[in-house]
């Protein structure tokens, strides 16, 4: 099977998490796949972390790799904290994070994150 992937786009955000850089691009569509790009997420781990940290919102970027994924724990008090309510009353969101508050991390949903392993970056 092959497994390889590359990928041109502009960075959306760009972020360090336990020493490996992660950056988020945005995909314009080809003539004639839709309109709505897509979004994906680069792991470049060192020594081109170092040179991906470079890299700001706007930039452009080509990027070469494969597909892999990590699986983590969405902690209800992580979702909570960034989840956003449809309609005016806030009220019910607010007693939604007082409860994840006091769940701690008993309460989490198993989450996968799929993404491109940047073998070669192109700036």
């Amino acid at each position: 099977m092959l497994n390889e992937v590359h990928v041109e786009g502009t960075v959306i955000q760009n972020i360090e998490h336990a020493g490996t850089r992660l950056v988020r691009v945005a995909i314009a569509p080809d003539p004639g796949r839709g309109n709505d790009a897509a979004y994906v997420t680069l792991r470049v781990e060192p020594p081109l972390a170092a040179v991906a940290a470079t890299l700001k919102p706007g930039s452009r970027v080509r990027a070469s790799g494969y597909i892999t994924h990590r699986d983590y724990q969405l902690f209800l008090a992580r979702f909570a904290e960034t989840a956003e309510t449809a309609d005016e009353d806030a009220g019910d969101l607010e007693k939604l994070r007082e409860l994840a508050r006091s769940a701690g991390k008993r309460i989490y949903k198993p989450h996968t994150l799929t993404e491109v392993k940047v073998e070669r970056l192109f700036v």
